[in-house]
């Protein structure tokens, strides 16, 4: 089957992200991307380029070392999902989407 193409912004850094239909969700990724699972956006095909990995846990979260992350439909919004816990996505903001003037 098919994936479905996920409604994101067009940014031009951003690669195509697709979402995968469940019964497709065992099926390995294209070549570059990796499959995420999350509980909030339901299992992606990711560009590997997507893909960070911290070498030390994220503080709160001492066993989450590997992230996606994927622009909010919002400018100056980010989601990171977990590579390894469906269940956490945490929201990143540029500080100047609350004060402009931040420098």
């Amino acid at each position: 089957m098919t994936p479905m193409t996920l409604d994101v912004p067009p940014l031009a850094a951003t690669p195509a992200i697709t979402m995968v239909a469940p019964n497709a969700a065992g099926s390995a990724p294209a070549p570059g991307a990796q499959i995420i699972s999350s509980d909030a956006f339901g299992v992606l095909e990711v560009p590997s380029m997507t893909i960070m990995r911290f070498a030390v846990p994220l503080l709160g979260f001492p066993d989450e070392r590997t992230f996606c992350q994927l622009p909010a439909l919002r400018d100056g919004l980010w989601w990171m999902l977990s590579e390894s816990n469906p269940a956490l996505t945490i929201l990143l903001a540029a500080p100047y989407i609350s004060d402009p003037a931040y420098e």
